[in-house]
């Protein structure tokens, strides 16, 4: 290192699919700039689902998502959602270990544990998020009740090690992309 200041553009996030086994995970480095709808693109793509439910973050016992899907959606009791383009991934405490929840599905509630391991200085700077580990692959997204029968290994090899994904801001889904070596 020459002595320069390196600013912190991406955090190391560890997400896990809750009340599954064998436990389904990736470890991805996403750019510190991308939001939560961002975050949410990116984990659609890493996960293999298809963008077609709805979602939510839950952040220190607020919620956030699509403000205006979910809160058309609320009853007079429900708390309110807050916008998820309005927070970003550098928004967050540098502290190492910080966990959110991300709900995908409401109907079979795939519940993800998102971990913020560590916000890290990348060269160049990273304008797509990227996979660097994962462990098993959902094979179903509507899985009715038998997540635990619709699990099966991923193969982790260079070619999904080195899989990075972009957000496409036409388009609802996120596409896949390979980094240029």
């Amino acid at each position: 290192m020459t002595g320069r200041f390196r600013e912190l553009n991406a955090v190391q996030v560890r997400v896990s699919i809750d009340r599954i086994e064998p436990q389904i995970w990736r470890r991805l480095e996403v750019p510190a700039h991308f939001n939560l709808r961002e975050l949410h693109l990116v984990l659609q793509a890493a996960f293999g689902w298809t963008n077609s439910h709805l979602h939510e973050f839950e952040i220190g016992g607020l919620r956030f998502g699509d403000a205006d899907i979910a809160n058309a959606e609320n009853g007079p009791e429900d708390a309110r959602a807050l916008d998820e383009m309005d927070v970003r991934l550098r928004d967050f405490t540098r502290k190492p270990g910080t966990t959110f929840r991300y709900v995908y599905d409401m109907g079979d509630n795939w519940v993800h544990t998102v971990c913020l391991e560590k916000h890290v200085s990348l060269e160049p700077a990273p304008k797509v998020a990227r996979c660097v580990e994962g462990g098993h692959v959902v094979v179903a997204e509507a899985a009715r009740g038998r997540k635990n029968d619709l699990v099966r290994p991923l193969a982790i090899d260079r070619s999904f090690a080195q899989l990075a994904f972009a957000v496409d801001h036409a388009a609802p889904r996120s596409r896949w992309q390979r980094p240029k070596t």
